[in-house]
């Protein structure tokens, strides 16, 4: 019986895994979080007050490689702000992995808090996906500044 999982070599039964793939990305690139030099890289354009829309581009998370499609975009809403406070958001690529072991990405938007004085970054989440044991993990991607009711442009993390 063989001591070490051969990953790439036939064992008589399908056993290559996402962990698998992405402890090989995490070898190659490092077990950082990267926006890679494809597409758009995610690009924010401001719609509107409530609306920011992010372009395609490819993205490794620890190992995990996720993409916008090409020509593609996401529109995530931000929650309105209110006069005389201040906010920072934070839209966040959302790793995360249910009981089942079904990984999901999404682009979602952390809601600060308002004060009125100088605003603080929200908190995220940092788990470890290199070791299995993460059932989340946040990469930001962009500060979303609200003075007021006006939302700035987008700050790239």
């Amino acid at each position: 019986m063989a001591n070490m999982n051969l990953v790439t070599g036939h064992g008589g039964t399908e056993h290559v895994t996402a962990a698998d793939a992405g402890m090989l990305n995490a070898g190659i690139f490092g077990g950082g979080q990267h926006v890679m030099g494809v597409g758009n890289k995610f690009a924010a354009t401001l719609v509107s007050n409530n609306k920011i829309t992010i372009s395609d581009g490819v993205l490794l998370m620890q190992g995990r490689l996720a993409r916008i499609n090409a020509g593609s975009s996401v529109d995530v809403t931000i929650e309105n702000g209110a006069t005389g406070y201040y906010r920072n958001d934070l839209i966040v690529a959302r790793y995360t992995k249910d009981a089942q072991g079904v990984e999901t990405m999404n682009l979602v938007v952390i809601k600060g808090t308002p004060s009125t004085t100088k605003a603080a970054d929200p908190t995220y989440t940092s788990g470890d996906l290199l070791t299995g044991n993460a059932s989340q993990n946040d990469f930001p991607l962009y500060r979303i500044v609200l003075n007021g009711i006006t939302v700035q442009t987008p700050d790239p993390l």
